[in-house]
């Protein structure tokens, strides 16, 4: 079936039709193939077929319109996620930042201070920096080595700023950093590990509605307020977006407590029947909407 994304858009159609897909306009899938992609829309039609084999027909009355409903729906909840997560990468960067600049004797030169950091990560994770640093400042005539933490902070990616998270040695350090966000340490370095892996997914759109991720969001022992983080997360399926979605809703509401995210989010997931694929398979439990996290943000 692989053939198939180097075949003329005609022959993809017809192999669509023949194994059973509706196409009730020729000249919108034609553009759809063609400014998508067929690979790429490819996994957006296997929950229409009657099994995940390649070859497989699609189920009766599976139409490519509800193919490129589903992949719009994925477009907009990736757009919403990655929204939500500047929110988030700015603020870590923030109390990152800061927290480690007041606690080395280094100061504002902290990235130079080698004994804040895992020693078997420090050479290349510095180098990683540095490179990363003269890409995104070209115009900078800062050079790296003379760049203080607030110079080069900006620059660091999300998935950089949870390495250098995670190869903190202080323990103190890691928690006065944690303490912004209510959860203990530990937890937070798996959430910074499992948001950089969510942003780079959907920075390179890529599926995210019914994926199973990578890295699990383990569930929070520590917690400040009475959020409910820990109540609203789904345990019996720890990787899909659903729990990604309560960690992020928990993040906002202490970054920023007055900002309409949540809102929206619910009123795009309201938008979905709770029969559909998308809401089946997003990792949503039966009765979130009792879950403390989500009932502030419920409509009135």
């Amino acid at each position: 079936m692989s053939a198939y994304g180097s075949a003329s858009t005609a022959d993809q159609i017809k192999g669509l039709v023949d194994r059973g897909l509706v196409i009730p306009d020729a000249d919108f899938a034609v553009r759809c193939l063609t400014h998508i992609g067929y690979h790429r829309l490819r996994s957006y039609w296997i929950p229409f077929r009657s099994s995940r084999e390649s070859a497989a027909r699609f189920r009766t009355g599976a139409s490519f319109d509800q193919v490129i409903t589903l992949y719009m729906f994925d477009q907009r909840l990736r757009s919403l996620l990655l929204e939500a997560l500047s929110y988030v990468e700015i603020s870590v960067r923030s109390q990152w930042s800061i927290l480690v600049a007041q606690s080395s004797n280094r100061g504002e030169f902290a990235l130079q201070d080698a004994s804040l950091f895992d020693q078997a990560y420090y050479a290349g994770n510095l180098q990683e920096l540095e490179r990363n640093y003269n890409q995104v400042r070209k115009q900078n005539r800062i050079r790296f080595q003379d760049a203080s933490i607030w110079d080069i902070t900006p620059t660091m990616s999300f998935g950089i700023l949870s390495k250098w998270f995670s190869t903190l040695t202080d323990q103190r350090l890691r928690q006065s950093i944690s303490d912004n966000y209510g959860v203990d340490e530990t937890i937070l370095e798996n959430i910074l590990k499992h948001l950089a892996l969510v942003r780079n997914i959907s920075a390179h759109h890529e599926r995210v509605w019914n994926r199973a991720m990578e890295i699990s969001l383990a569930r929070p022992r520590r917690l400040g307020g009475s959020s409910g983080l820990a109540l609203g997360f789904n345990a019996g399926d720890s990787r899909k977006v659903y729990n990604t979605l309560v960690i992020v809703v928990y993040l906002l509401d202490i970054i920023i407590p007055n900002g309409d995210w949540a809102e929206r989010l619910i009123a795009f997931r309201e938008a979905v029947s709770d029969n559909s694929a998308p809401y089946r398979r997003m990792g949503f439990p039966t009765g979130w909407r009792e879950f403390a996290i989500w009932q502030k943000h419920l409509p009135k």
